[in-house]
């Protein structure tokens, strides 16, 4: 009989399903390091091409900047003079034409709305107690030295309340004129000097 005497220690049979765990884990990381590179490398690749643009538009901004301003400054001059051409070349003085305007006004006639249209037309809004008194006035104008030309456009009426001694409350109307007058500036200057030497 033989005896088989084995001095050597058994070798443990390895666990087949460690080593898959382990080359899955291994696997696993491999592949996390693999897309955070990706995903690093794109990030990167993108904030440099957002560098770019905004380089890009901040140059073009610049420009763009560059030409508005000097346009500007050449619109501003450009406006100035033309401001400065347009007082020089309009001398007439308002104060002393509503002065005549308010003159031939009746008693109890108001000036509501005074506008300017170009060199020498204007616009008036009168407010009277009767429509005669707005063909009155009307009348004044065309025979005023001061003015060229004058014209109704319309008149309208409105209701005004005045509340009396009375019990009840009366309604009275009032005529709203509007005018279109052209001025003769030459004979407005020049009355104007004339009341005014200095």
């Amino acid at each position: 009989m033989l005896v088989d005497i084995n001095l050597l220690p058994k070798k443990e049979k390895r666990n087949p399903l460690q080593l898959i765990l382990l080359s899955s884990i291994f696997a696993v990381l491999i592949v996390l390091a693999v897309l955070t590179w990706y995903v690093y490398s794109a990030q990167i690749l993108e904030r440099d091409q957002l560098k770019e643009q905004l380089h890009n538009t901040q140059s073009v901004r610049g420009k763009l900047e560059q030409q508005t301003v000097s346009q500007e400054d050449g619109s501003s001059v450009e406006k100035l003079t033309e401001a400065i051409q347009w007082a020089e070349d309009y001398p007439f003085p308002v104060s002393a034409l509503m002065k005549d305007l308010t003159a031939l006004l009746p008693e109890r006639g108001y000036i509501l709305s005074f506008q300017m249209q170009g060199e020498s037309s204007i616009e008036l809004s009168v407010q009277f107690d009767s429509s005669r008194e707005s063909a009155f006035f009307l009348k004044r104008l065309k025979s005023s030295e001061i003015i060229s030309k004058a014209a109704i456009n319309r008149i309208d009426t409105r209701e005004i309340e005045e509340d009396g001694d009375e019990i009840e409350s009366t309604s009275i109307p009032r005529y709203i004129a509007q005018y279109v007058i052209t001025i003769n500036r030459d004979n407005l200057i020049k009355a104007h000097k004339e009341e005014n030497p200095s």
